[in-house]
């Protein structure tokens, strides 16, 4: 495991890369391109090929490979490719998704609502790219994110590769992100979860590309793998005990949903706003708690109205939401 430093806090993450050597070796996750991640991770790859003659084992790494289409994991992908003569591999939603700056931002961006600006919609994207800015210029200069048009090796759905003699699956894991993927040892119960799993924080969830059900279903598929001995996450140590992880998380979530449902019922015939629900949550908190935290919020109670029990109202520029029946926050545990 390489980690590369972060900073400012959740603003550029420490993630970790993989590195699994040997004769057909491959890396998991690409990080970020800008100098100081590249050299640091270099310079631990070397100390890793060293150890690897010291012991007199190959270390011969071919493909790399990356979790999701996330800018944390993917903008290192040029430069290793150059550096280290590898082949790129991608799932066929992420090439998609991280082919173009345009493709991209057409996925993950979120901004600001035209319908609730009384403004032509040239104006709205202009002022969607000041709101943006700060953002695409962290992105650009602090990650150096760079966007990539030509993988080497594109797979769809569910696969299998063979890595030093040993058969790896990797299958679909959305949630955290919709083209989320997991590389996993059947044989050693080795699972890259890339964000889905982490040790001791949950996972972000939010729009427009996250979905609590499909997480809901991914951790679920992660807890009935026949042998599952030690998660490797994204960020964070490795997970030990990875059956028990999994279940705190699916826990977690079912107990955060039903405080929304609880937070909706309360509210009766009034009806409740996103920031009634967020102030709920987060009393006396700044404006990035905001911006980290109300994607959760945003996505349970959208999974509540498409569960139908809960309604929305708009009334002007102004969604409200009331629950629907009386089955009470018990409800949830039928659907998720």
């Amino acid at each position: 495991m390489i980690t590369e430093k972060g900073a400012w806090g959740v603003v550029k993450p420490s993630v970790n890369l993989y590195v699994i050597p040997g004769k057909d070796g491959i890396i998991y996750d690409a990080g970020y391109a800008d100098r100081k991640s590249v050299r640091y991770f270099l310079s631990e790859f070397q100390k890793i090929k060293k150890e690897c003659a010291r012991r007199s084992q190959a270390c011969e790494i071919n493909r790399i490979i990356i979790s999701h289409a996330h800018e944390d994991h993917f903008s290192g992908l040029h430069i290793l490719r150059k550096k280290l003569g590898v082949s790129i591999m991608l799932s066929a939603k992420t090439a998609t998704y991280i082919a173009s700056k345009k493709k991209f931002r057409e996925t993950f961006d979120t901004g600001l609502d035209p319908s609730k600006i009384p403004l032509p919609k040239f104006l709205v994207r202009g002022l969607n790219r000041l709101y943006k800015l700060p953002e695409h210029m962290v992105k650009f200069f602090a990650y150096n994110c760079r966007y990539l048009s030509d993988p080497d090796i594109v797979f769809d759905g569910k696969t299998e590769i063979n890595i030093n003699d040993d058969t790896w699956q990797i299958f679909p894991s959305p949630g955290h992100s919709s083209d989320h993927i997991t590389l996993y040892n059947p044989q050693t119960g080795v699972l890259f979860s890339g964000d889905n799993v982490l040790r001791t924080i949950t996972t972000w969830l939010g729009p427009p590309d996250s979905s609590l059900s499909a997480y809901m279903e991914t951790l679920k598929h992660m807890l009935a793998l026949p042998k599952l001995e030690l998660i490797l996450s994204a960020h964070g140590s490795p997970v030990t005990k990875p059956k028990e992880r999994i279940q705190e998380l699916i826990d977690w979530r079912l107990e955060r949903t039903r405080q929304v449902y609880e937070a909706v019922q309360k509210s009766g015939k009034r009806g409740v706003t996103l920031k009634d629900l967020f102030n709920t949550f987060y009393k006396k908190s700044g404006s990035i708690t905001y911006f980290i935290s109300t994607g959760w919020i945003q996505l349970t109670i959208a999974y509540l109205v498409e569960k139908q029990v809960v309604a929305k109202n708009k009334i002007g520029k102004i969604s409200k939401y009331y629950c629907v029946g009386s089955e009470g926050a018990d409800a949830v545990d039928r659907f998720l």
